[in-house]
């Protein structure tokens, strides 16, 4: 039995006032007052516990085992060179209440790939208040929403539970004061490059096409070969090793060149990349690489984040033999590799990021289509959750106007005889879309997952694998998805060079223009907390990067990847999450335009109900800001639509005719999007019943009985 009952407090969670204040002395401190208000604590009961929620909180304390209690995260900025100084936080008017149950615990998580699921993480006493403090603070530096930036995140914990004995504790107000010192310094460059390519020397000659094509887009470009990195040729070498000496001349282009951008050109063996050691669990002490170590130049202090802040040559440590490394993962440049094996997978993807862009391939009416491959990921959680098909919604609720092409369990298409579940995937991918997600599990080169409450890895049919192979045989031309890969170590180029994510884009018939993986072991949050944190919900934030306005393959994953760090508090799974999953791709690839999307229309206009077999008419209509023409898309089912029609000019006018063939209750809405390929978002449905009610009508049935029967009347 559940019940909800709630406690009103006074105000609402809101920024209530914000002061800046200038202390006019030698040290030119500035200082930030504000006060975070709290309301509406709500207490669920659901069986053996109580969910507690906090309106506007946005944010969960996640350690699993642990209680599962709301928290409130803010995010403030600054220019690169301030100074933190101090930060304070008093909670005001605290209130108590003792529960009648414990709170419910923080969810499992499980190991994709072993499928074991981890109850609780490293033990804390909590025979006191938990958490113990009020309040966390981080500091960073990294390249946020396009500016170089000090970064301060502070985590508010204004909810406190003491597990012996049932006792709540909250805070009405939390009252912040932070000092900072201002260096408002504008950076002067003597040369100036957007994007920094390195690669072996024997890839040169390749990448010198890219390097024209890019500056011809006005994205200005350095091709620099790792002999002329580890000789010197620009900057003098730093570092103990080859990855370090690498990082270090990425650090001098940051500084020297102002680049944003780094692309990084071969696999494993040609260029390499950084060994992490993360301790998740005693299960779990897996290393693996990470190209994050290449984006992280800077720490909170401006020193170079060398990720061996104990210096013992063991790098990324996190309670790894008892040492974790200080790392605030914030990428200070956008990063991705083509972890290319030869001059051949050169040619091939410098060829397909040319031709994608050249074509505006997010302009054309293909882009606009999602594919979603999902089922079962964890069965038999305690609510029935299919976590696969699961995530898969939520990508498709935040792609803003997209269609949706769902390969799923629940409707039979992951597990189908003739088509297969294989077939589906392939006939998916090649009729073009603009992302494919796979969620679910995965080793090296394939990725698998079970139909609801398996006991088998079953999906997709009839093998129950849809592999790196398959991916290689892929025929959609120049339709080139970016694919979301969700399992566990299908980005692993380091021990499979032709590994899942990787495959897609080495493919020269298809395949896709780039994508992300991980090079480890991954994990999820088990049941509705899937899209929370972890693999799926880095992949989701990646998502709503796009959604948002990123416009670049790197914006997506680096914009992805602050919105992670600021929105949940961080422990080993997370660092793992982060530091292993990996951007297969150019960093500066064009994936949108800045143009901005048609007005939403409002629902098509036309016939509510109507017979089948006959042909009816819908209309709609809708500006756009910029004045630019405008298509439309009428969607009649979910497998029937009109296609893309148009153009037409902002305001005029747009007719479709549909036939329905089969009765049944229809949903008719209709999307628009500008010849920049921004989507507006879909609109409100028209309902349409077919066939027709008709009332019956005894008069007009007994005359039209007569002129059956006597014609010559």
């Amino acid at each position: 039995m559940k019940r909800n009952f709630c406690i009103i407090l006074a105000s609402i969670l809101l920024v209530s006032s914000i002061g800046f204040v200038s202390i006019a002395d030698e040290t030119n401190i500035d200082v930030i007052k504000t006060s975070y208000s709290f309301s509406n604590i709500c207490f669920q009961e659901q069986n053996d516990n109580i969910h507690i929620s906090l309106d506007k909180a946005n944010s969960y304390i996640l350690n699993t085992g642990k209680p599962l209690l709301p928290s409130h995260i803010e995010t403030y900025t600054f220019p690169s060179k301030t100074k933190i100084k101090n930060v304070y936080c008093e909670p005001v008017d605290i209130q108590y209440k003792t529960l009648t149950k414990d709170v419910e615990n923080a969810p499992a998580i499980m190991q994709l790939g072993t499928n074991k699921i981890i109850e609780a993480r490293e033990s804390t006493e909590l025979s006191n208040y938990y958490p113990h403090e009020w309040y966390d603070v981080t500091i960073g530096h990294g390249l946020y929403k396009g500016q170089r930036s000090t970064i301060l995140k502070i985590e508010f914990y204004p909810v406190k539970y003491h597990q012996e004995y049932d006792k709540l504790m909250w805070a009405d107000e939390i009252d912040v004061l932070i000092e900072y010192e201002s260096d408002d310094t504008i950076l002067q460059y003597d040369e100036k490059y957007d994007l920094l390519i390195i690669s072996p020397d024997e890839f040169t000659d390749q990448l010198d096409t890219l390097v024209t094509h890019k500056n011809s887009r006005n994205i200005s470009t350095n091709l620099v070969s790792l002999e002329e990195i580890y000789d010197g040729t620009y900057f003098s070498v730093q570092g103990r090793d080859d990855p370090e000496k690498i990082k270090y001349f990425i650090k001098n282009a940051y500084d020297e060149w102002g680049i944003t951008n780094v692309l990084l050109v071969g696999g494993i063996i040609k260029l390499p990349s950084r060994n992490t050691h993360i301790k998740v669990s005693d299960d779990d002490t897996e290393i693996f690489v990470s190209d994050l170590y290449y984006a992280d130049i800077y720490n909170e202090s401006l020193g170079f984040s060398t990720w061996d802040t104990n210096n013992n040559d063991v790098f990324a440590e996190y309670n790894w033999e008892g040492n974790t490394d200080e790392i605030d993962l914030f990428p200070d440049v956008r990063i991705g590799r083509i972890a290319c094996i030869d001059e051949n997978q050169v040619e091939i993807i410098v060829n397909k990021i040319i031709n994608y862009e050249n074509t505006e391939a997010y302009a054309q009416d293909w882009f606009s289509e999602i594919v979603v491959i999902g089922g079962d990921t964890s069965p038999n959680d305690e609510k029935g959750i299919d976590e696969g098909e699961f995530v898969n919604q939520a990508i498709i609720d935040t792609l803003t106007g997209f269609s949706a092409d769902k390969i799923w369990y629940t409707n039979g298409r992951l597990g189908g005889i003739s088509p297969t579940g294989i077939q589906n995937i392939n006939n998916g991918i090649n009729s073009g879309s603009g992302f494919v997600d796979f969620s679910g599990h995965g080793g090296s080169g394939v990725w698998t997952t079970y139909p609801h409450n398996g006991s088998r890895q079953t999906l997709p049919t009839p093998t129950g694998r849809y592999t790196n192979s398959i991916i290689g045989n892929l025929e959609n031309g120049d339709k080139l998805p970016i694919v979301f890969c969700g399992g566990c170590s299908l980005g692993k180029f380091q021990a499979d060079a032709n590994c899942f994510a990787w495959s897609f884009l080495s493919n020269p018939n298809g395949g896709g223009i780039a994508s992300f993986g991980a090079t480890g072991l991954g994990y999820i949050y088990i049941g509705q907390y899937v899209t929370y944190a972890l693999v799926e919900g880095l992949n989701l934030k990646i998502v709503e990067a796009y959604d948002q306005g990123a416009i670049s393959f790197g914006e997506i994953w680096l914009d992805g990847v602050n919105d992670y760090i600021t929105s949940i508090n961080l422990d080993a799974v997370d660092y793992k999450t982060l530091m292993e999953w990996h951007a297969f791709g150019d960093p500066t690839l064009a994936i949108s335009d800045e143009s901005e999307p048609p007005v939403t229309p409002e629902a098509p206009s036309g016939p509510s109900s109507g017979r089948i077999g006959e042909e009816y008419n819908y209309s709609a209509s809708t500006t756009d800001p910029e004045g630019d023409d405008i298509f439309y898309f009428f969607e009649w089912s979910e497998n029937n639509n009109s296609g893309w029609l148009g153009p037409f000019a902002s305001g005029e006018t747009c007719t479709a005719s549909v036939r329905w063939s089969e009765r049944g209750n229809y949903q008719i809405r209709v999307r628009a999007k500008d010849d920049h390929g921004s989507i507006s978002g879909w609109s409100d449905p028209l309902e349409v019943a077919m066939p027709k009610n008709n009332v019956f009508n005894p008069v007009m049935w007994n005359i039209e009985r007569i002129f059956q029967r006597f014609p010559q009347l």
